[in-house]
C-alpha cells in the first residue's frame, strides 16, 4: 500500500512568498517528508513554467557532477547566466531558475564547495532549494543576516493537527487521530505508518511511548518487511550498499537475473522504494529510514560476505564509467589496492586534465594520504590537484619525489611526469629559454600519434610558452593543433583554455573582435558544461573583461571582476590571467572609485604574488602601480615609482629579467610618466620608439598605446601638425581593430590633445567614419552616453553658425541676412568652414554637418 500524499499548503505558501532569496534550506531528520515536500514544490514550480532542475545526491560524485552540470547548462542556455552580470534575453522565465538538490548531506566537501561558491557569487535569477538531514557545510551566516535565505527546520515540518486529522481521512475516529498525534509528537513518518498499518486492520496501542522513541527496525518489519517474500526481503538486505540501484548492477552483484522484477515489485507495494526523477530514469533509491535499517540487517551477512558484495559492486560501477562510486565501495571494503587501480586506470592525472580538478579530487580524497605519497602516480595526481590550487612548492616536491625514485621503464609515469612538469614551469612563471621550448616541441613532435591528449597538452603548453618569448605567429600556430587535438577528443575542459590561450594571442597582435569571440565562447563552454566551477568561471570572468574594456562594453563590470580576482587569487592562474584581471581592474578603479581604491588592489596583488612566490608578477605590479600614480597625478609617488622601473628593466637573467611584455610595459609606464611629469622631448621620443618597436613586431594593441603618446607628447612640444597626423593615424588603427582602450586609459590628456588638434588642425583628411569613432572616444572621457559634436571643437562661433544655417539649405544671401553678416563675410567663413572640414564644396560640407546632425537646436560653440 501507497502511503497517502498530504498537501503542505502553509509551507508551500511561505516557500513561494520567499522566490526572490538565493536560497531555501529544508532541514531534518530522516522521515519528516523533505523529499516529497521538495518534490511537490518542483512540480508546483514546472507547471508554473519556471526553469526547474532535480538532483538527488547519492555516493556516486559522477552521477552528482554530470546531473549539476546539466543543470546549470540548462540555465545558461536559457540566458539566465552571463559572466560580468548582464541580463539575459526576454524569453527567460519571470521566476528565474530553481535548482532543486536533496539528500545534501549525503555530498562529499568538493559538492559543497560547489554549492557554496554558487550562492557566494550571488547568481542572479538563481534559486536553490536543498533538502538535508545535517546542517550542510556552507557559509550561511552572511546570507542569513542579508535576509537570502528560508530556514525550514523539523518543527515547520511536523504536522499539525489539522494535517494529521486530513492524513486519517474522514472515516478514522478523531479521538484515535490525536491519541496517534500525541504519541507520533507529529512526526510524518511514524504518522504515515499508523496510517497504513490501520488501513489493513493492525490495531496500534503505544501507551506512553512515542514513535520516536520506538525501535524503528521492528516497526518497519512488522509493517513492510513482513509483507514481501523471503526473497525480496534477501534482495534488499543484500542490496543495501547500493543506493541508488539498478537490474543490471543488482544482477551483478547477487550473480541472479531477475532484478529488474523484484524492484519493479517492491516499488509498486511501498514508496520506501522509488523510482529516481525522469534525469535518472531507470534507477531506484531507497528510502533513508529503509536503507538505514536495512544496513544494521546486512551485518549479519557477516564481513566477508558484505565486503565481497562491495566489490562486486565496485567492479560493475567501474566497468560503467562510474569510477567514484566504484572506488568507494572499494574502500568500504579495505580494498585500497583496487580502489587505486580503479583510479589509475581511468586515467590517474588525466581525469583532472580532460574534465578538471573537481573531478579528480574527490577521488584521491579517499585514499589514505601516505598511500597516496607512496604510490609514484597518485603523488603525481595529488601534486597536479597542488598546482591547480596555486600550491607549486609542495607540487614541485612531490614531482621531483616522483622523478627521482621513478623506473624509466614506466612509460606511464613517465609521460605524466612530463605533462606535470610543463605545468610547473608556467605557474612557477619562471622565464622560460628557446632552448628549453625547442626541446618541448621535439618531444610533442615525436609524441605517438594516437596519444592525442599527450600531444594536444604539449602544443597547448607550446602555445603559452611562445607568447612568454614573444613570438605570437608559431604560439598560434601551436595552439591551433592543440585546439584540433581537443576538439577531435571531444573535450569540453581543454577547449575552453585553448579559447583562452589562443585569445590572448589575437589581442597582442591586435585582433581584438577575433578575441573577443573566443572568450565569448569561452565563457559559454565554462556556463553550460562548468557552471559549478569557480575556477573557470573566474578566469572566464577576467577574459571577457579584458575584452569588453578595450571595445568599450564595460557595463556593470567591476563587481563580478574583483569577485573573478578573488577567486583566481586562491585557485589556478598564470601570468597572462593577472596581468588581464589587475590591469582592468585597476583602470575600472581609477575611474570610479580613485587612487586609494586602485592601490588597496595593488596591495592585494602584491600579497597573492607573495603567497605563490610569483617574483615576476610582482615586479610586474611595480609597472602597474607606477601607472596607477601617473594616471592619478600622484607626481611625488610617480618619481619615485619610476625610479624602481628602471632599475628593474636593467636586471637579467633567468630568475629575476623582465619578458618581452614586462619591457613593453615598462618603457610604456617611463614614456607615461615623462609625458605628464617631465620633458616632453623625451616624452616623444620614447613614444616613438616605443611605437616603431611594436610596429616591427606586429603588436598593434601596444603600438596604439604608444601612438596616443605620441600624440599627447607632440601637442605638448606645440607640433599640433604632426600630432594631427599621429591621431589620424591611431583611430585609424582603433577603429579598423575595435580597440578604445589605449584611448580610454589616457582619460582626459587624450580629449585634451585631441580637441586641440582639430581646432587648431582642422579635420582635413579624416574620414567620416574615423570621425565617428572620435566623437564617441571624446564622449567616452567625458562620461557621457551623447556622442561629441566633432564640429563644436573646429569651429569658431560665426564659423558654426554659418554652417548651421548652411544646412538648412540656405543661400548665402539669406544667411547673410539671418546673421546680420555681409555676403563677403560669409563666403570668408565658408571657405575656412571647408579648409577646417577637409572638403572642398557645399554639398560635402551640409553631407558631414547632417552626419552630426547640426541644425538650429545645436548648441554653438563658445568663441
Amino acid at each position: 500500500m501507497k502511503p497517502k500524499i498530504l498537501n503542505r499548503n502553509r509551507l508551500t505558501e511561505r516557500f513561494l512568498s520567499r522566490m526572490d532569496r538565493q536560497l531555501t534550506l529544508v532541514e531534518a531528520p530522516a522521515g519528516y517528508g523533505k523529499t516529497t515536500l521538495l518534490r511537490s514544490w518542483y512540480r508546483h514550480l514546472k507547471d508554473m513554467g519556471a526553469v526547474t532542475s532535480w538532483i538527488s545526491v547519492d555516493p556516486s560524485v559522477e552521477d552528482f557532477t554530470d546531473a549539476l552540470e546539466a543543470a546549470l547548462a540548462t540555465r545558461a542556455r536559457q540566458g539566465s547566466h552571463y559572466p560580468l552580470g548582464n541580463a539575459g534575453p526576454d524569453n527567460l522565465s519571470p521566476w528565474g531558475a530553481f535548482l532543486f538538490i536533496d539528500d545534501f548531506q549525503d555530498t562529499s566537501s568538493f559538492a559543497s564547495d560547489w554549492i557554496g561558491s554558487l550562492l557566494q557569487r550571488r547568481e542572479e535569477n538563481l534559486h536553490i532549494v536543498i533538502g538535508t538531514r545535517l546542517s550542510p557545510a556552507i557559509a550561511l551566516a552572511k546570507l542569513r543576516l542579508e535576509d537570502a535565505v528560508t530556514d525550514f527546520g523539523m518543527d515547520d515540518l511536523k504536522f499539525h493537527r489539522q494535517e494529521a486529522e486530513a492524513l486519517f481521512g474522514e472515516g478514522f475516529p478523531l479521538e484515535k487521530v490525536h491519541q496517534y498525534y500525541d504519541v507520533a509528537e507529529g512526526w510524518p513518518a511514524a504518522l504515515q505508518l499508523m496510517v497504513m498499518s490501520s488501513a489493513r486492520g493492525h490495531a496500534l496501542d503505544f501507551g506512553k511511548n512515542s514513535a520516536s522513541a520506538l525501535d524503528l527496525g521492528s516497526y518497519l518489519n512488522e509493517q513492510f518487511l513482513n509483507s514481501l517474500s523471503d526473497a525480496q526481503n534477501r534482495f534488499l538486505v543484500e542490496t543495501a550498499h547500493l543506493n541508488p540501484i539498478n537490474g543490471d548492477l543488482a544482477d551483478y552483484v547477487r550473480n541472479s537475473t531477475d532484478s529488474w522484477d523484484t524492484l519493479a515489485s517492491i516499488s509498486q507495494a511501498h514508496s520506501l522504494v522509488y523510482q529516481q526523477t525522469e534525469m535518472d530514469f531507470g534507477w531506484y533509491r531507497y528510502h533513508q529510514l529503509l536503507q538505514d535499517y536495512l544496513l544494521r540487517r546486512q551485518q549479519s551477512l557477516g564481513e566477508e560476505v558484505r565486503n565481497d558484495l562491495r566489490v562486486r559492486a565496485a567492479h560493475w560501477l567501474n566497468d560503467h564509467g562510474r569510477f567514484y562510486s566504484a572506488s568507494k565501495l572499494a574502500m568500504e571494503a579495505n580494498e585500497t589496492e583496487l580502489a587505486e587501480r580503479i583510479i589509475l586506470e581511468a586515467g590517474g592525472i588525466e581525469i583532472g586534465i580532460l574534465h578538471g580538478a573537481q573531478r579528480l579530487e574527490p577521488l584521491i580524497d579517499l585514499l589514505p594520504l601516505n598511500w597516496v605519497n607512496s604510490s609514484p602516480r597518485l603523488s603525481l595526481a595529488r601534486a597536479y590537484l597542488l598546482l591547480k590550487s596555486g600550491r607549486t612548492g609542495e607540487a614541485q616536491l612531490l614531482i621531483q619525489d616522483a622523478r627521482d625514485n621513478s623506473n624509466s621503464d614506466d612509460r606511464e609515469l613517465q609521460r605524466e611526469i612530463v605533462l606535470l612538469e610543463v605545468h610547473l614551469r608556467l605557474y612557477e612563471d619562471r622565464n622560460i629559454t628557446r632552448a628549453q621550448v625547442s626541446s618541448l616541441e621535439y618531444t610533442a613532435q615525436n609524441t605517438p600519434l594516437k596519444d592525442q591528449l599527450r600531444r594536444g597538452v604539449l602544443h597547448n603548453f607550446l602555445c603559452l610558452f611562445y607568447i612568454q618569448l614573444g613570438d605570437l605567429e608559431k604560439a598560434r600556430a601551436a595552439g591551433e593543433t592543440a585546439m584540433a587535438l581537443y576538439s577531435d577528443l571531444g573535450c569540453h575542459h581543454l577547449i575552453f583554455f585553448m579559447n583562452v590561450n589562443l585569445s590572448v594571442v589575437d589581442m597582442d597582435l591586435g585582433d581584438c573582435a577575433k578575441a573577443y569571440k573566443r572568450r565569448k565562447i569561452a565563457c559559454q563552454l565554462q556556463a553550460e558544461h562548468f557552471g559549478h566551477d569557480a575556477n573557470l568561471s573566474a578566469i572566464a570572468t577576467i577574459m571577457l573583461a579584458e575584452s569588453a574594456l578595450e571595445a568599450n562594453e564595460a557595463v556593470a563590470l567591476e563587481a563580478p571582476l574583483i569577485k573573478a580576482l578573488n577567486d583566481a587569487d586562491s585557485r589556478e592562474g598564470w601570468s597572462e590571467v593577472f596581468l588581464a584581471g589587475y590591469e582592468t581592474c585597476l583602470s575600472m578603479k581609477l575611474q570610479t572609485e580613485g587612487f586609494r581604491d586602485a592601490m588597496s588592489l595593488v596591495s592585494q596583488g602584491e600579497a597573492m604574488a607573495s603567497r605563490r612566490s610569483l617574483q615576476r608578477f610582482s615586479r610586474l605590479l611595480k609597472i602597474l602601480e607606477l601607472d596607477v600614480a601617473v594616471r592619478s597625478g600622484r607626481e611625488a609617488e610617480a618619481r619615485r615609482l619610476s625610479g624602481s622601473v628602471k632599475l628593474l628593466l636593467r636586471e637579467t637573467g633567468d630568475a629575476k629579467g623582465f619578458r618581452w611584455r614586462s619591457r613593453l610595459l615598462a618603457r610604456l609606464g617611463l614614456t607615461q610618466f615623462e609625458s605628464r611629469f617631465g620633458d616632453p622631448e623625451t616624452a616623444f621620443d620614447l613614444s616613438l620608439a616605443l611605437t616603431l618597436d611594436c610596429r616591427r613586431w606586429g603588436l598593434r594593441r601596444y603600438e596604439l598605446r604608444a601612438l596616443v603618446l605620441n600624440m599627447i607628447a607632440s601637442v605638448a612640444r606645440s607640433d599640433t601638425s604632426g600630432a594631427a597626423t599621429i591621431l589620424r593615424d591611431a583611430l585609424a588603427l582603433g577603429l579598423r581593430h575595435n580597440m578604445q582602450g589605449a584611448f580610454i586609459r589616457e582619460g582626459d590628456r587624450f580629449g585634451q590633445a585631441a580637441r586641440t588638434i582639430v581646432r587648431e588642425r582642422g579635420v582635413a583628411g579624416f574620414s567620416q567614419d574615423v570621425l565617428s569613432f572620435l566623437s564617441t572616444l571624446l564622449s567616452r572621457v567625458k562620461d557621457t552616453d551623447d556622442p561629441e559634436n566633432i564640429l563644436s571643437e573646429i569651429l569658431t562661433k560665426k564659423e558654426f553658425a554659418v554652417l548651421s544655417s548652411l544646412s538648412e539649405g540656405n543661400a548665402n544671401k539669406v544667411i547673410a541676412r539671418a546673421l546680420d553678416l555681409s555676403e563677403p563675410t560669409v563666403k570668408f567663413h565658408l571657405q575656412n568652414v571647408y579648409r577646417k572640414l577637409g572638403v572642398n564644396s557645399r554639398k560635402l560640407a551640409i553631407e558631414l554637418a547632417s552626419h552630426y546632425g547640426l541644425g538650429s537646436a545645436e548648441e554653438a560653440p563658445q568663441p
